[in-house]
């Protein structure tokens, strides 16, 4: 079993036909046996991800209705939530002052960093960290961490 760390520009390709879905469905398949972690403020991003694609005409109102609600059953069942701790704001803090990030991605980063030190005192990647963003993708690296990305899959 693979443990992966989605980022939301990542999970997002599930639920939105885009390049590096397939990818994406392939790894998130129940039957793949993968585990896949993400953070809990992935679901607001998630969300605003597909409510951002019906603002810009590449989904209509009933595609994002769809997504959503499938994404948000899928919460219950098919994902791992990790809960933000201080000790990850702590580390998002320091990821900020290290990287050029925004906010929620030195987050999200910052949890699958925490997630990886303790999961592994060793220091050895534990989990693959997937996003579509380029400069998160090139921190995460710098902290040590195996990263993904679905886009170019």
């Amino acid at each position: 079993m693979t443990p992966f760390f989605f980022d939301s520009s990542g999970l997002a390709k599930r639920y939105a036909q885009e390049t590096g879905t397939d990818w994406v469905r392939s790894v998130t398949d129940p039957g793949s046996g993968n585990r896949i972690l993400i953070s809990e403020i992935t679901k607001v991003e998630v969300v605003n991800a597909l409510m951002k694609k019906e603002r810009t005409g590449e989904m209509t109102a009933d595609e994002v209705e769809l997504s959503t609600n499938r994404f948000l059953l899928h919460l219950r069942d098919q994902y791992h939530l990790v809960p933000i701790r201080s000790s990850m704001i702590d580390e998002a803090v320091r990821l900020v002052r290290s990287y050029t990030l925004r906010a929620y991605d030195a987050v999200q980063l910052a949890t699958a960093v925490e997630l990886n030190r303790t999961g592994n005192p060793s220091g050895t990647p534990l989990l693959i960290f997937v996003s579509a963003d380029d400069p998160l993708n090139t921190a995460a690296q710098a902290e040590g961490l195996l990263v993904a990305n679905p886009s170019s899959q």
